[in-house]
């Protein structure tokens, strides 16, 4: 899959932080999709389930 994403501009994106590898940024954009559709990152955090409750 990392072979396929190489010229994805997302995927570069997402290599160049720290600690994301290809097999990470690959699964990134598969569970995501097109992440320009989320508004924040607490889209995000809800959209991948990991919403944390504030007390």
């Amino acid at each position: 899959m990392a072979g396929f994403s190489k010229e994805r501009v997302d995927f570069q994106i997402l290599k160049s932080f720290p600690g994301i590898g290809a097999s990470t940024a690959v699964r990134i954009i598969a569970e995501l999709g097109d992440i320009r559709r989320f508004k924040n990152y607490k889209q995000i955090n809800a959209y991948a389930g990991i919403d944390i409750q504030r007390y």
